[in-house]
């Protein structure tokens, strides 16, 4: 049975990345070509795509934690971001499309996009356009969760990032993460409002029980 294109969405500490795992390797029984595919992966056949993403990989994510990133411009990091994702699209997505196989992913642009769309000196009718080219995907879960719960999953460690503290890092901290983070999911979830989204209540049970109720949706 082939599921199309299978993206989890919801804010940081959702439990995205281990359900999307589970759900993948539960449709691999009635669907053996179904795969799951993490956002940040670089294992490309094409040497010269490797070299390519883990250079943009690099620039994105493996920065230094106390780096002033915003010295750069929120266009560089809209940028990298569009880029990254652009590429995945012609690397993973659109061939797994056209040989009819399951691709399942534990993020698409959405997060990242919302993120932006907070931003109050920020034209979001640009976000929107530079993410617009990007392969829309059959279904999107969305695993729904309270920040307060989310903020338990973290374990104490809160990124800038994650907080939305970016000029002023040292305000990094589980209020200022819950706080950013009931915005961010109230911003996915105008922008993942469509017929394809499945709204899935990740605050309670184990992984194993979400990914049971995400399967039981995606099966009904």
């Amino acid at each position: 049975m082939h599921n199309g294109f299978i993206v989890f969405e919801g804010v940081d500490g959702a439990g995205k990345s281990t359900v999307a795992q589970l759900v993948a390797q539960a449709l691999q029984q009635d669907d053996p070509g179904a795969c799951y595919w993490d956002k940040r992966a670089t294992h490309f056949d094409s040497q010269f795509a490797r070299q390519q993403m883990e250079t943009i990989k690099a620039a994105l994510w493996d920065y230094q934690k106390d780096a002033n990133i915003l010295e750069l411009g929120n266009m560089h990091w809209l940028s990298l971001m569009c880029s990254w994702f652009s590429a995945i699209d012609e690397l993973v997505v659109k061939p797994a499309r056209a040989q009819q196989r399951t691709l399942v992913m534990d993020n698409w642009h959405y997060k990242f996009s919302s993120r932006f769309l907070l931003k109050d000196d920020f034209d979001p009718a640009l976000v929107r356009m530079m993410f617009s080219q990007l392969t829309r995907p059959d279904r999107i879960v969305f695993l729904q969760v309270d920040p307060a719960t989310a903020a338990e999953r973290k374990g104490g460690v809160f990124q800038p990032s994650e907080c939305g503290v970016l000029a002023a890092p040292h305000l990094a901290g589980r209020a200022s993460f819950m706080a950013y983070q009931a915005a961010v999911q109230q911003q996915l979830l105008a922008v993942c409002d469509s017929a394809q989204t499945l709204l899935v209540d990740a605050s309670e049970g184990s992984a194993e029980h979400v990914a049971a109720a995400v399967l039981a949706q995606l099966r009904a």
